[in-house]
């Protein structure tokens, strides 16, 4: 993992951003450029993971006003998983969530997506309920939650 290292969003690598939401997501629930300059109108926590100059994945998220610090997307290239990155962005928005005030961790996950899921689990999130046809393409969701 010492071959990465996190860094704020940068205007400049949106196009690295969509490239890794169309290999990461299908194609009923990958964000557009529009969603992301929503999310950017908020004032997230969107960080990248660099990798030997590659962008090779991205987490972004908004503190609600109920003190909650949604995470509303997380990927990472094919090529570049299972080496931790997940945990580096997942670890390295939480702390900024912390900083910020947040008391909890909040998100939504494909029930089906066990990669994802054993990730959260693995740092401490619970499952609080299934969403029935969260995603535009019917699959249902876990909503989960972590204190922070």
């Amino acid at each position: 993992m010492s071959e990465c290292r996190v860094i704020p969003f940068q205007q400049e690598y949106l196009e690295k951003i969509l490239e890794i939401e169309k290999e990461c997501f299908p194609p009923l629930e990958q964000f557009d450029c529009s969603v992301f300059y929503w999310y950017l109108s908020l004032n997230p926590f969107f960080y990248l993971a660099e990798c030997r100059s590659e962008i090779a994945g991205y987490i972004l998220g908004v503190l609600e006003n109920d003190g909650s610090c949604h995470i509303v997307s997380i990927a990472v290239k094919e090529k570049w998983r299972r080496r931790r990155i997940g945990s580096l962005l997942l670890n390295t928005l939480l702390e900024e969530c912390r900083k910020h005030g947040a008391w909890r961790a909040i998100l939504e996950v494909a029930v089906d997506n066990k990669p994802a899921v054993n990730l959260y689990l693995k740092h401490g999130f619970i499952v609080k309920k299934i969403i029935p046809r969260y995603y535009s393409s019917g699959r249902d969701a876990f909503f989960m939650e972590k204190k922070l």
